[in-house]
């Protein structure tokens, strides 16, 4: 029994939309990310039934195999360090995360455009987002008067916003999805959903938005003029919009004026230096998530994300892991700079932005959106690799990436 492509479509489209929401409890279950839990579990058992098809590791396993080594040693130094603190040695959302990735890549072999399709719907979910504080529905600032709705994170929010806005412009430019003209209403949503995105002040999120436009506009190529014309206006009034509402947002103007001008790093800085001189003790294999939050309750009674994922899998897994999940990250790196060379397409080199944000903000390996990204960038290696490129036109390097 095979199920339909369209339902699969459906449910992928449905369970992005729903990341938005994923701290939302609105009948107090108890129950972290129940929204998207219930429909990621729903797409999960759908694929089963054509479960060789989306378990198929043939077209992945450059990047998947580093990344299945790295969560194996992560669970060995994790049992070996178990304690009266933590004893949970595997890491069930990392896991699943690395199913999801495996999965999401697979269905976009049946459809190339499915995950800017989800992506769209994920982005629909964040305007929506955008709506709530605009109505003031579930919001709260009594956290240094920054904002945040439905109880999410505020970086994690701003990151939402930042991704939603880049891949709205990415769609209103490009125009991949068909839309015609009425893509260019999306553009309605933009202040609601920068004043959002401001209001949290989140610094990572408004900086990495502002270069990834900047980056956009640079990069940007097009045989009609018209299209450029329209996003440099349109990037003209949002910067515009920006500055004045600024000017306004004690918040984040402080945070920025701190991070830049004081070096002020909330705290963090501190945090990070306290855990490189932990790091130094177990520098080789690391002492795994369980040894993490026995340290973190000896050094400060509580858990307590380290906010940095690079800093976090050194801990976690020392040097070994450290350059093993290094050899992951680059090879999905290189993805999006090859497609850009041969098809001139952004969104995927765009896309690194968010992710690096992620990395050095917080955390990589439970928040979903960053693993549907790596999805996203991943599943432009096939396309790649089915384009007639000149072999004269290409190093020898190139021409062995693109064609082995």
């Amino acid at each position: 029994m095979k199920i339909s492509n369209k339902i699969l479509n459906l449910l992928l489209y449905i369970f992005l939309f729903s990341l938005n929401f994923e701290q939302w409890d609105p009948f107090n279950t108890g129950v972290d990310f129940i929204i998207s839990k219930v429909t990621i579990s729903i797409y999960i058992f759908l694929t089963l039934f054509n479960l060789k098809f989306f378990l198929s590791l043939k077209h992945i396993k450059q990047f998947l195999y580093p990344l299945l080594i790295y969560f194996a040693l992560l669970t060995v130094i994790s049992y070996f360090n178990q304690n009266l603190i933590d004893d949970v040695f595997f890491d069930l959302p990392l896991f699943l995360n690395i199913l999801i990735l495996i999965l999401l890549f697979n269905h976009s072999r049946l459809e190339p455009n499915v995950l800017l399709k989800g992506l769209f719907a994920f982005s629909i979910g964040s305007i929506l987002l955008s709506i709530f504080y605009l109505l003031n529905f579930e919001t709260d600032n009594s956290f240094m008067y920054r904002v945040t709705v439905l109880g999410d994170n505020h970086n994690s929010l701003a990151l939402k916003m930042c991704i939603s806005l880049l891949t709205l412009s990415f769609i209103i430019i490009e125009n991949k999805l068909k839309l015609k003209k009425y893509r260019y209403l999306l553009l309605i949503f933009y202040p609601y959903m920068i004043k959002l995105m401001i209001d949290t002040g989140s610094r990572v999120g408004f900086i990495t938005f502002s270069i990834g436009i900047l980056i956009f506009i640079m990069l940007f190529r097009s045989s009609f003029s018209m299209k450029k014309m329209i996003f440099i206006i349109s990037f003209s009034i949002f910067i515009f919009f920006s500055a004045e509402y600024l000017i306004k947002s004690d918040v984040l103007e402080e945070r920025l004026i701190s991070s830049f001008i004081k070096g002020d790093l909330s705290g963090r800085d501190i945090l990070w230096n306290n855990l490189i001189e932990l790091i130094n003790k177990n520098f080789l294999l690391g002492v795994g998530k369980t040894g993490f939050a026995r340290d973190m309750n000896v050094m400060l009674n509580l858990y307590r994300s380290p906010h940095n994922a690079f800093i976090e899998v050194f801990y976690y897994t020392g040097l070994v892991g450290f350059l093993i999940f290094l050899i992951f990250f680059i090879r999905v790196f290189k993805v999006p700079f090859n497609k850009y060379k041969l098809d001139m397409e952004l969104l995927p080199l765009i896309f690194c932005l968010p992710i690096i944000g992620m990395m050095l903000s917080g955390q990589i390996f439970e928040p979903k959106i960053a693993w549907v990204l790596f999805a996203f960038i991943i599943s432009k290696t096939k396309s790649v690799y089915k384009k007639k490129v000149p072999s004269e036109n290409l190093s020898v390097i190139e021409y062995s990436y693109y064609f082995k």
